[in-house]
């Protein structure tokens, strides 16, 4: 019993301290956590979005995959991104195993099956409850009502994505999802 109660002295003596090697620690530790979160957001939130709003051949494998993806075990992960990036892995030549850029992919994929499976059904309750006002508004990248206006050239902060559909990517695929998920988060 000494050794634990040592052991929790000890811990506290560095924290009281501030020993700079701990605090080296605790701040890789929260930067690979929050760049992990911040990856699984993005990629989740595009993937729920879009598997609310589209259905296309094979949509519902996708989302079976997606649910099941949520009791994926951390061990499994870990393993499986050791394997990807071991030397003889096929991303091995990267040489990123045992780096903090390692940890960030194997907790993005964690991350990302959880946000995917929430923004999915919170957009899919919103296009529910609000499906019907949501289809009358002028879609995001489409025209505004009978005066044929872009909805693109009345609003400033749409005016890059507008770019990005207009000049770059005229993709159904992309636009679609998108003016549907920012008309229900935006309404």
């Amino acid at each position: 019993m000494t050794d634990i109660a040592d052991s929790l002295r000890l811990a506290f003596d560095l924290l009281l301290r501030g020993d700079t090697e701990l605090l080296g620690i605790v701040a890789l530790s929260l930067r690979v956590s929050l760049s992990a979160c911040l990856i699984g957001a993005i990629a989740g939130l595009l993937a729920g979005a879009a598997l609310a709003a589209t259905r296309f051949p094979g949509h519902g494998v996708l989302v079976w995959a997606v649910n099941t993806l949520l009791a994926l075990p951390s061990v499994v992960v870990g393993l499986l991104v050791y394997l990807l990036l071991s030397r003889s892995g096929p991303l091995g030549s990267w040489g990123i195993l045992f780096t903090p850029t390692a940890m960030v992919v194997a907790q993005s994929i964690l991350v990302v099956p959880l946000i995917a499976a929430l923004t999915r059904r919170l957009v899919l309750d919103g296009l529910r409850e609000g499906g019907d006002q949501l289809r009358s508004m002028p879609r995001l990248f489409g025209t505004a009502g009978s005066s044929g206006a872009s909805t693109c050239s009345r609003s400033l902060p749409l005016k890059s994505w507008c770019q990005v559909k207009n000049g770059h990517m005229s993709n159904r695929l992309f636009s679609a999802p998108v003016s549907r998920f920012f008309s229900t988060t935006l309404a």
